[in-house]
């Protein structure tokens, strides 16, 4: 039997977001396979090997802008 999936500590390949984590995946989809790309190596990753959930959120957060970043605060 497979061990269940961790969110938190385990690492996933881009194809397994929609079922893991929608959100996650519903935004890298938005902000486009180029941006997400770039911000994978520039992490010193490669494309291609799963990576933690930690990782994907920080992806999404590089590819926004300062506003997405400071968004309610006062």
């Amino acid at each position: 039997m497979a061990s269940p999936l961790d969110p938190i500590s385990g690492r996933f390949r881009l194809d397994e977001l929609p079922r893991i984590a929608p959100w996650v995946y519903e935004e890298i989809t938005e902000l486009g396979s180029v941006a997400v790309r770039t911000q994978i190596v520039e992490l010193g990753y490669s494309q291609d090997e799963p990576l933690a959930m930690a990782t994907w959120v920080k992806v999404i957060g590089r590819c926004h802008s300062e506003l997405w970043h400071n968004f309610g605060e006062p």
